[in-house]
């Protein structure tokens, strides 16, 4: 009995007196995704007066492995942490995400976040908080404090 506990003993020191010792560094493999995604800015309102539509816009990031954009709501609830919660996906090279419809009036917080193809996001971009407001007849929308407000895209 103790013959065998001894063998045991001395085929796990020598299984495990390799562990640790590898001078061999990691190697990272060059087709993953390290660099950091950009943080999208430039978010900015625009309502289309002959469409009905409102949409946010922003500036296209420069990163190789981007996939596309996550879009994000502010709708607290008291049953989760985070009170930003995704509404929809928007596929590069597009940068416009066609609001939810809603009433005059209707008040609502976005932010987006970059995605790279393997699925890293970016932080999340500054706050932007929109009202919509009735169309004017033959006018361009302008809200203050929200660029854009263009009719001149559909």
């Amino acid at each position: 009995m103790k013959f065998r506990l001894l063998i045991v003993a001395l085929a796990s020191v020598a299984i495990l007196s390799g562990c640790g010792k590898s001078t061999d560094s990691v190697r990272v493999d060059p087709g993953l995704d390290t660099s950091p995604m950009s943080t999208p800015v430039g978010l900015h309102y625009v309502a289309h007066e002959y469409t009905g539509n409102r949409y946010i816009e922003w500036s296209p990031v420069a990163n190789g492995s981007l996939a596309g954009y996550h879009v994000y709501q502010y709708l607290p609830a008291p049953d989760r942490d985070n009170s930003y919660e995704m509404i929809g996906e928007v596929i590069n090279p597009a940068v416009r995400f066609q609001l939810p419809e809603g009433p005059v009036g209707t008040t609502l917080t976005v932010r987006v976040t970059s995605v790279s193809s393997s699925g890293k996001t970016s932080a999340m971009s500054a706050p932007l908080t929109v009202t919509y407001e009735a169309f004017r007849s033959g006018d361009v929308n302008e809200v203050p404090g929200q660029r854009g407000n263009r009719t001149d895209q559909p």
